[in-house]
């Protein structure tokens, strides 16, 4: 797993596209259009969604706020989110604010749960994270798009 990780808008014939490839042509693919910023498809905050090292720390908390209900956000762990799990999880995850992160923010168990960083707790830091999974699943939601999670 990477340190920095990526939302990558993206429709799911391009996944189903993607998931029939090896994962090195598959990551060829989404190294030269999204994650490059010269790529024809890098478009900051509309395809392409960026976060650095905060990513796993809010994915952890948000299934944490989300609890019992979290089961969608499971998706979360895996490269390739169709655009029906999309939506769930958008709708999951859409109420969630900061102060609700900050409450169930636990660093003891992070670090034992083996959490990227585990122990930042900047709230700012937190909550830029926050926004941009909600800002890249609502865009995704929206435009009936999949995400693809890409980390290097």
């Amino acid at each position: 797993m990477g340190r920095v990780c990526e939302l990558y808008r993206i429709s799911d014939v391009d996944i189903d596209e993607l998931s029939k490839l090896s994962y090195e042509e598959s990551e060829n693919f989404l190294d030269e259009k999204y994650a490059c910023v010269d790529g024809e498809l890098h478009h900051k905050n509309d395809t392409v969604f960026s976060m650095d090292k905060g990513w796993d720390i809010v994915k952890f908390l948000l299934k944490k706020v989300a609890y019992p209900k979290h089961e969608i956000l499971n998706q979360l762990d895996t490269r390739f989110i169709k655009s029906k799990e999309v939506k769930l999880i958008h709708k999951t995850i859409k109420d969630i604010t900061i102060d609700d992160i900050m409450k169930v923010l636990n660093i003891p168990e992070m670090i034992e749960q083996k959490v990227y960083k585990a122990g930042v707790d900047d709230k700012n830091y937190i909550n830029y994270h926050l926004k941009t999974y909600k800002t890249a699943f609502k865009k995704a939601s929206e435009l009936n798009n999949g995400i693809v999670i890409h980390f290097y």
